[in-house]
């Protein structure tokens, strides 16, 4: 739903790839002697058919460790179109599945999200990664609140990672900068789990978020603000509120982002923030031109823009850029859109 400002990543990478390359690559080496070793400690004729398979699966498996190897930089800081290049060149490369369900073991120990979510082992972990990202928001649903709290003697706590591509099917996936993303634990483990997903089905939010896209819209078409029942709002608002199609044909990602829509529950969920409409439907028909030019009056001037004062109103955000500085912020944004606050701010400051 909300984008993610790829600066933030890409602030990380040489930290990343500088702690995790040597690492990994040392480990690649030795799973590829301890594999020579074991081969070459028995006699390898291929003159049976179990023979012959045994070869291959140690063929295929030297080779996955090479092309890892070879890949590394690729892994660890490529960017999520990247990611997807190295997935599609090691699956028509390799028997994929095979192979991975074979050596998953030795790739889970390679690539050790266990050790990096650790909070004792390693100086660069998922603390101090999600404190330097610093996502205060869940940018799949920009309900719940993701921020890291660290001091100086301990580390408290900090938002689950998503891993975008699954980390059980691709496990050297596991600790690529890319993969992470910070997210609530209702998006990360309660509605997305472990379902497959990639950047051509799903939005990754480094690449694009739907922040005017699609549009929060709860007033029945060719209803007036004004003609909404007074009685049953509750249920006014938890039949009609959605998400609304707003897309034109220079936006490229409307699959995708109806794919989040739909893994996320968007719609479903966003009903039970009837109370939150009803509020801001309330707010916002109260606050037409003339009672905001009292208010304006009343604070002697200190808002000197739509933005500051929206701001104040509503404890949110109005530019877009900044929906992931507070939970609901999108929602509020939108709704205030379609009941006619933003217009009477527009003129209000046009006029005065």
């Amino acid at each position: 739903m909300i984008r993610i400002d790829s600066l933030k990543y890409q602030a990380l990478e040489k930290q990343h790839l500088e702690f995790f390359k040597q690492r990994i690559v040392d480990q690649l080496k030795n799973k590829i002697n301890d594999l020579l070793d074991h081969w070459h400690s028995e006699d390898r004729t291929i003159n049976t058919y179990s023979n012959l398979l045994e070869h291959i699966n140690f063929v295929h498996t030297k080779g996955t460790y090479s092309f890892l190897s070879k890949n590394i930089d690729k892994i660890l800081i490529g960017k999520p179109e990247t990611i997807k290049d190295v997935i599609f060149d090691f699956e028509n490369t390799y028997p994929f599945h095979r192979i991975i369900e074979t050596i998953k073991p030795q790739l889970n120990e390679v690539f050790s999200y266990t050790n990096f979510i650790r909070k004792d082992l390693w100086q660069w972990n998922a603390y101090t990664f999600c404190e330097k990202l610093d996502i205060r928001v869940c940018p799949y649903c920009n309900r719940n609140f993701t921020f890291t709290v660290v001091n100086e003697n301990e580390l408290i706590t900090r938002p689950t990672l998503d891993h975008f591509y699954d980390k059980g099917k691709y496990p050297f996936l596991a600790l690529s900068l890319y993969n992470l993303i910070p997210s609530c634990y209702t998006c990360n483990s309660t509605l997305k789990g472990k379902t497959h997903i990639d950047i051509n089905s799903h939005l990754h939010p480094v690449i694009s978020g739907f922040e005017t896209e699609f549009k929060f819209r709860f007033i029945k078409e060719g209803e007036l603000v004004d003609g909404i029942p007074k009685n049953g709002l509750e249920k006014y608002v938890k039949d009609n509120l959605f998400l609304e199609d707003h897309t034109d044909v220079s936006y490229p990602y409307s699959r995708q982002a109806e794919g989040n829509i739909s893994l996320f529950k968007l719609n479903e969920i966003y009903k039970e923030h009837y109370p939150e409409v009803i509020q801001l439907y309330n707010t916002c028909r109260h606050y037409n031109k003339s009672i905001l030019k009292g208010l304006y009056k009343s604070l002697d001037g200190l808002y000197n823009s739509k933005e500051e004062l929206y701001v104040q109103l509503f404890q949110s955000h109005l530019d877009p850029k900044d929906f992931g500085k507070t939970v609901l912020s999108k929602l509020k944004r939108d709704i205030a859109e379609e009941t006619g606050l933003l217009e009477n701010l527009r003129k209000f400051f046009s006029e005065k």
